[in-house]
């Protein structure tokens, strides 16, 4: 994997370490650390308003277990948004048992844990 640096210039950076860094709205100019911090806000905002149960789940590696703030329970609807298109499900941290999750999969068991594949990033998932 390629090194990166930071480039300054009077002791500003003008190229990012980063590609949350990098990455920038087009119109707020905000980086996307900025954003994805509001939209965290806004998803729990929306739990206490409609009922949604949902977090933003950040996958900085592979197959990576995370437990979620919430639990879903069996027969929900999952809905998944972002970079991470597939999980596994699991109730407890330690099960081998599992249910591999796309977006509109209903949940056989109560989930608390999730876990990524291959894919790196972020995760919005929700169920109603």
């Amino acid at each position: 994997m390629a090194k990166i640096y930071k480039l300054t210039q009077g002791g500003q950076t003008i190229y990012p370490a980063t590609t949350t860094d990098a990455v920038v709205h087009p119109t707020t100019r905000k980086n996307l650390t900025e954003e994805l911090s509001k939209l965290e806000s806004k998803t729990e905002s929306l739990s206490k308003i409609t009922g949604v149960s949902s977090a933003v789940i950040k996958f900085s590696k592979q197959y990576e277990l995370k437990e979620l703030p919430f639990t879903i329970f069996r027969g929900s609807v999952i809905n998944l948004l972002g970079d991470v298109s597939t999980i596994t499900c699991r109730t407890n941290k330690e099960d081998s048992d599992y249910q591999t999750v796309m977006n509109g999969t209903i949940a056989d068991r109560d989930i608390k844990f999730i876990k990524n594949d291959s894919s790196k990033g972020n995760l919005i998932i929700y169920v109603k």
